[in-house]
């Protein structure tokens, strides 16, 4: 799942693969999502999510966080 030019850290990596061997990489994929948006958001003037499935939670969970 790449993307070309794209640089995950290995700290987030780790985290995420912890997460998905406890059976809670959902829910670390959208605090990882949260933790970025909020370091982000004085600097872009919005986010394009993409994941698995309906991010309609995910969506509702930024925009109650960051907004």
């Amino acid at each position: 799942n790449e993307v070309p030019g794209s640089h995950v850290p290995e700290s987030v990596i780790g985290r995420m693969r912890a997460a998905e061997v406890a059976g809670r990489a959902p829910a670390e994929g959208l605090q990882i999502a949260l933790q970025a948006a909020e370091a982000l958001r004085p600097r872009v003037s919005g986010l394009i999510l993409s994941g698995a499935g309906t991010l309609t939670h995910a969506v509702d969970a930024i925009r109650g966080k960051v907004l």
